[in-house]
């Protein structure tokens, strides 16, 4: 009997995931759009990196910042306190931070969304229709960075000034959305530094940063709710104090230690919801149980406080998951214009650790110098293998970028046993100090080595 009771709703449930997934699957894009948007990003574990409430009235759409995330805190888009919060208003900009001052939202095929946030001062005619135009010819493909070389540019971007900066400095920001799945968006959110010319009219960017973050949608059946930092709560709507303090969850809430407690619990639930969502479409698409462990892992990450990021440091473009502090944690990529990319193992933003650094031909695009290794603050330290310009092959022990003792194989059979160099300037591997060269035809010379040639036996 107990059996069949838990058999029962075992089904029950089921039928009540898989109904509500057809339900959500038949919305058009248009208007699944609408509503509140939480990000898989939060830096203490518990407040949401971003909240978006998107809106459609006579068919003008606009998304609103809300004042509960991070990023809405770190730029002071609202004034006031918890229940009472206004949108902040810059006169000298003519524009409320969090509104959206451009929007363009497309019912085709495509399913993608963009918002351009602030003042309209410095568009140079980002139009709804010019931004329609822009992301139709560039494609942007969300669920990858590869697109890092177009979006650098100034054109994409909204912009509002930051309270915290004068007069002469302004920040970008851009949202450009893509459906994943019913629910979902993958986002690629683009905030620039721009600084004021001082001989003639203009800004040039001074900084930029690309961050991937995912949002996921607060429908009311899922009833998720967020508290946050004055203990209001959020979810598929904003409650106010009287509504709030009647709530069973206000009640438990204030029962914590913690407010991150109750949040991290209600990223746990969202997690679960999308995955039960995802693992019924994958009855009928396998595709869909991929986008489960995707899902997953990221909002796993972004509980850690890390979002997978692109920016510019020093000339160069790094990739990886970061904290909130611009490090990238774990792996990570690192490119610069001469060919040089590193993959592989990051501390505070240097080479550390396990990885792989090539140079290639700026022109050729050919692999020029090859190291896969152990990094220590940058360089070359402990077990490693290089290959050189010509081919010759190296493993054995590093210091400070140098090779100290091992092995160099040359692709005509020659091989030398001991110490030796890598010459920066021709990018090649030289024996140097004491070794033994065994040439292809079975002869040798044992003793000590100087630029490249045997000196004198030991």
């Amino acid at each position: 009997m107990k059996k069949n009771f838990y058999l029962i709703l075992f089904l029950s449930l089921s039928l009540t995931l898989s109904l509500q997934a057809q339900q959500r699957d038949v919305a058009p894009f248009e208007d699944d759009i609408c509503g509140v948007w939480v990000s898989d990003l939060a830096y203490d574990q518990s407040t949401p990196y971003l909240v978006i409430n998107i809106i459609n009235v006579s068919d003008r759409y606009r998304a609103t910042i809300m004042p509960y995330c991070t990023l809405a805190q770190e730029y002071g888009m609202y004034t006031g306190v918890p229940f009472k919060y206004s949108l902040k208003y810059n006169e000298n900009l003519k524009s409320y931070f969090a509104l959206s001052s451009v929007d363009s939202v497309y019912s085709d095929n495509s399913e993608r969304a963009f918002f351009y946030f602030g003042n309209t001062k410095l568009e140079e005619g980002m139009n709804p229709e010019f931004a329609k135009l822009l992301i139709n010819s560039i494609a942007v493909p969300l669920a990858s960075l590869g697109t890092w070389g177009y979006l650098g540019g100034a054109v994409l971007g909204g912009l509002f000034a930051l309270s915290t900066e004068d007069n002469s400095t302004n920040t970008t920001m851009s949202l450009n959305m893509q459906r994943l799945f019913v629910g979902c968006m993958d986002v690629n959110l683009a905030i620039k530094s721009y600084v004021a010319k001082t001989n003639k009219e203009g800004f040039k960017i001074k900084k930029s940063d690309l961050m991937q973050i995912r949002l996921y949608k607060l429908y009311p059946e899922d009833n998720i709710l967020f508290a946050a930092q004055g203990n209001e709560f959020f979810g598929n709507v904003t409650f106010t104090e009287k509504e709030t303090r009647q709530m069973a969850d206000y009640k438990q809430l204030k029962t914590l230690k913690n407010r991150s407690n109750f949040n991290k619990q209600s990223y746990k639930k969202l997690s679960e919801t999308i995955n039960n969502y995802l693992l019924t479409r994958a009855t009928t698409n396998p595709e869909f149980e991929q986008l489960a462990e995707d899902c997953a892992l990221r909002l796993e990450k972004g509980a850690e406080g890390l979002s997978y990021r692109q920016f510019t440091r020093r000339g160069a473009i790094l990739e990886g998951w970061v904290d909130k502090n611009g490090y990238i944690k774990g792996q990570g990529v690192y490119t610069r214009n001469n060919g040089e990319v590193y993959i592989g193992n990051f501390n505070r933003n240097v080479f550390w650790g396990e990885g792989t650094l090539t140079y290639r031909d700026t022109i050729t695009n050919d692999v020029t110098t090859e190291y896969t290794g152990t990094f220590k603050n940058g360089q070359f330290n402990g077990e490693g293998t290089l290959t050189d310009a010509i081919g010759s092959m190296y493993a054995g022990t590093w210091k400070n970028g140098n090779p100290v003792q091992g092995t160099i194989s040359y692709l005509n059979g020659d091989r030398f046993n001991g110490q030796c160099t890598f010459n920066k300037r021709t990018q090649k591997l030289e024996p140097k100090g004491k070794g033994t060269m065994v040439y292809a035809d079975g002869q040798s010379a044992e003793g000590i080595w100087k630029n490249n040639e045997f000196i004198t036996k030991k």
